[in-house]
């Protein structure tokens, strides 16, 4: 019985992660996890190669 309580504990997980990969992939988003994914246009399967280069404000 304590098997098939950890079985579906880790089913309900592995699900809930794939789920969200899914509809992240589906909104456009190239790396998931990265802070630019929908900037980045340089995305590849090791991430991100470069960052955008954001302008700092003159103070």
């Amino acid at each position: 019985m304590e098997n098939a309580i950890i079985l579906v504990t880790v089913a309900l997980i592995l699900g809930a992660i794939i789920g969200y990969l899914i509809r992240s992939h589906r909104r456009g988003k190239r790396c998931i996890g990265c802070p630019y994914a929908k900037e980045c246009t340089a995305c590849s399967t090791d991430g991100c190669v470069e960052a955008p280069k954001t302008e700092e404000k003159e103070k």
